[in-house]
């Protein structure tokens, strides 16, 4: 029985056995495969056993079906096969393959309460591996008391916040603790951990266990003010 291995940078997120003799595609949550990106149309394609194999349909979409870098409106599918829908990557398969890590910085921007699709102009092979690569950044904002503004990446897995050396952002003042908060970066998203003696506050509230930060959070650690972001930045 074949399979439809869905990639999202080039990380595979789930697998579907093709056992229907139809199957849709879409952002719709009623499909029988979900894209959950707002550029994926509602019901964006269908794929239909026909002839002993299998054939997909573009349903009329904004931004189209691609498969192996060419725009189809109709294409019998081959083993190997690689359809580019935005920018999920669909992989028609005679097995199942292995489960990637996931990756918090995929842009997936899923949004159910959004009921029209995001186009965009896919003109060549060049736009669609542009959309393969589309990914977040996880950074903070920092305003000093002089109104001074600075960006910190966070591109390692555990980013530290405190009075030591050893801190990505050091703080000041005999009252901070050496280590004061740390961010970890997991598989589900970025995680704020307050330590013992550090005075952290996220969107005003004090803060005693570990939280899972969202894009705009505001902190506070001691007499340092950010904000945490995470979405696509034009510049990268």
């Amino acid at each position: 029985m074949p399979y439809m291995r869905i990639y999202l940078n080039d990380v595979l997120m789930d697998q579907v056995e093709m056992t229907k003799d139809h199957l849709t595609v879409g952002r719709s949550a009623d499909s029988d495969i979900v894209l959950d990106n707002a550029g994926v149309s509602s019901h964006h394609a269908w794929i239909q056993k026909e002839s002993g194999g299998y054939v997909i349909d573009d349903n009329d979409s904004s931004n189209g079906v691609f498969v192996n870098g060419n725009k189809v409106d109709r294409h019998r599918l081959e083993y190997r096969d690689e359809i580019q829908i935005y920018n999920y990557v669909l992989k028609y398969m005679v097995s199942r393959g292995l489960h990637g890590i996931a990756d918090p910085d995929i842009a997936q921007d899923g949004d159910q309460s959004q009921t029209g699709t995001m186009e965009v102009n896919i003109s060549d092979v060049q736009e669609l591996l542009k959309l393969r690569e589309k990914k977040k950044t996880a950074y903070l904002e920092l305003l000093d008391a002089k109104g001074k503004q600075s960006r910190f990446l966070l591109k390692e897995q555990n980013f530290r916040i405190g009075r030591s050396k050893e801190c990505d952002i050091r703080t000041s003042g005999w009252l901070t603790f050496g280590f004061a908060a740390e961010i970890q970066r997991n598989t589900d998203g970025y995680h704020l951990l307050p330590q013992r003696w550090g005075r952290v506050m996220r969107n005003e509230e004090p803060l005693t266990q570990p939280v899972k930060l969202m894009d705009g959070d505001s902190l506070r650690v001691k007499n340092l003010s950010m904000r945490f972001f995470h979405r696509i930045i034009n510049n990268r």
